[in-house]
């Protein structure tokens, strides 16, 4: 449900004339502001600095729009999009020279920039004194605390304008989805560069992404930095608590795949007046705390889709429910945090 749009005005007022065409619903969920503010001046300051032509929000705007139709056609060239197509092209693809040359594409390719000098911050400190491991990990041996410097500053801001946009605009539904997510990116020699063999694009950088389950729209993303991030950041419980801050205390359902299935993270989402769903078996091995080797036991020689629940109880008081699935060749183990059988 879109409860407000901080955009309206500042759309309107660069002339745009109808509020309900799709250009205007798409850039409701964009950050204008911070384009406007700091995308706008700081890819001006390197464009100076090179001799090249000042830009402006209209500008890099028809720039952000070619650049998404140009990722539909991934096996063509730059230069096949800026001249008329061939007669004996295979794949045709649209000609924007019209819009705009392929020289300013190449600039802004070369010289945009998505955050200014003053957002460089310090190096700091890795210091993981005050970890809250969760039960299913734990803690390496780093030898006392390292400098930490953020490799990824220069898109951070614009990451962090993105989510605080989105949740003044976007209230999602009763259910919300946390995974993992790829952006194809193969310059292994990139910040964050990830490989994740199970994903169709196993090759790039990755994000945990909060989605609303019932309008598809991406409310929270939060950048993978494997082992050049802080190790008190990668523990399960302090991810989810970065992705569910905007829906803490509103009793949503949080829907979890097997990467999140440890035990403790999940409970802690009550904690924050969350519930969760979360799929807790792994082909080679259960979390801790999940009876793994007597579900199987139990389970064993039943039918398929044979299913049998069991409520259990930490030492707080905080309750779950785990419901196994007989399948052919193994067990599903799915556990809920919500629901009248808690």
């Amino acid at each position: 449900i879109i409860i407000n749009n901080n955009n309206s005005e500042y759309v309107h007022n660069q002339g745009t004339r109808n509020p309900s065409s799709r250009r205007v619903y798409f850039l409701h969920f964009l950050p204008l502001k911070y384009l406007f503010s700091v995308v706008i001046p700081a890819t001006n300051r390197v464009l100076k600095e090179n001799k090249k032509k000042l830009t402006s929000m209209a500008e890099l705007l028809q720039y952000m729009g070619i650049k998404m139709m140009m990722s539909n056609f991934p096996c063509s060239s730059i230069d096949d999009f800026f001249r008329e197509s061939d007669t004996f092209q295979i794949f045709k693809v649209p000609d924007f020279s019209p819009y705009m040359k392929c020289y300013r594409y190449r600039d802004f390719n070369k010289f945009t920039q998505f955050a200014d000098e003053q957002h460089r911050p310090r190096i700091e400190a890795n210091d993981d004194e005050d970890n809250d491991y969760d039960d299913d990990e734990e803690e390496e041996d780093g030898g006392g605390p390292q400098e930490y410097q953020d490799i990824l500053w220069d898109v951070r801001p614009m990451i962090s304008a993105f989510n605080d946009h989105i949740h003044t605009i976007l209230k999602p539904s009763w259910l919300v989805c946390i995974d993992e997510s790829m952006v194809k990116w193969t310059n292994k020699q990139g910040p964050a560069f990830c490989f994740v063999d199970r994903k169709p694009t196993s090759e790039g950088n990755e994000y945990h992404t909060a989605c609303c389950a019932e309008t598809h729209i991406m409310f929270h993303i939060d950048m993978v930095e494997g082992k050049d991030k802080p190790q008190r950041n990668l523990l399960k419980s302090h991810i989810l608590e970065r992705m569910t801050e905007s829906i803490k205390g509103s009793r949503r359902v949080v829907c979890l795949d097997s990467g999140f299935g440890s035990v403790k993270p999940v409970l802690n989402l009550l904690d924050r007046d969350l519930h969760a769903t979360v799929v807790f078996y792994k082909r080679k091995y259960y979390p801790r705390s999940v009876p793994g080797d007597s579900i199987s036991v139990h389970m064993e020689g039943q039918p398929i889709g044979n299913t049998e629940s069991k409520v259990g109880v930490d030492e707080q008081g905080r309750k779950m429910r785990l419901f196994s699935i007989r399948e052919d060749k193994y067990v599903s183990t799915i556990g809920a945090t919500w629901g009248g059988g808690r």
